[in-house]
């Protein structure tokens, strides 16, 4: 069997997860101490990272022109991509992974620390920011909002019934990433200048 082939077998018997950009993806997986398939698709350029008990175990590149395994599928990485996570049992995700074992997986973790923000200095500079997520105009609770300075996580939080989640953050610019109920991702950019700021997020019609 083709090694395509096994994946879309292994898919098509395994629980979708939800979808999630990379950091997000290596924080979800390593907390949640999760095994499965996490799949990003570029056309015909697919992207398998294999976890295993939540660590990055296997990785496979599959494109027209070939397929590269190993540290080889991970060096081509752009970390910009979105994947679908399968979730799947222990001891088969095991067995993928020997098949495109990752030696090198201070690789993945290196990239997380890529643009660490200063999150000393001034204590005038820190700030707390409240963000409201709505949908159409109406309040959503139960949204996953995340907060990012390039490759770092800083902080992630549910909305409550009011649709608010606060951080405490020092002023600048941030990304911000929300994920609603469906596990779709809306990516947001926030500049963050006051002591106290609040801000409204309209995900646009149901």
């Amino acid at each position: 069997m083709q090694i395509a082939d096994l994946f879309d077998k292994v898919i098509s018997n395994s629980k979708y997860e939800g979808n999630y950009a990379f950091d997000d993806l290596i924080e979800h997986m390593s907390v949640s101490k999760q095994s499965g398939l996490a799949i990003a698709e570029e056309g015909t350029r697919n992207i398998i990272l294999i976890f295993v008990r939540g660590e990055p175990e296997g990785a496979t590149l599959i494109e027209d022109s070939g397929v590269l395994f190993g540290n080889k599928a991970l060096y081509l990485l752009q970390h910009n991509e979105i994947f679908k996570v399968f979730l799947t049992e222990h001891l088969f995700s095991e067995s993928l992974a020997a098949r495109c074992r990752v030696h090198d997986k201070i690789h993945l973790k290196k990239r997380l620390s890529d643009d660490l923000p200063t999150i000393g200095g001034s204590t005038q500079s820190l700030g707390k920011l409240c963000i409201i997520i709505k949908r159409g105009g109406a309040l959503q609770s139960g949204m996953r909002v995340t907060i990012r300075k390039g490759r770092q996580v800083l902080s992630s939080d549910i909305t409550a019934i009011d649709g608010k989640v606060c951080f405490k953050l020092q002023n600048g610019t941030y990304d911000c990433v929300v994920v609603d109920k469906t596990h779709n991702l809306h990516r947001f950019m926030l500049d963050f200048r006051e002591r106290f700021g609040e801000t409204v997020i309209d995900l646009g019609g149901a």
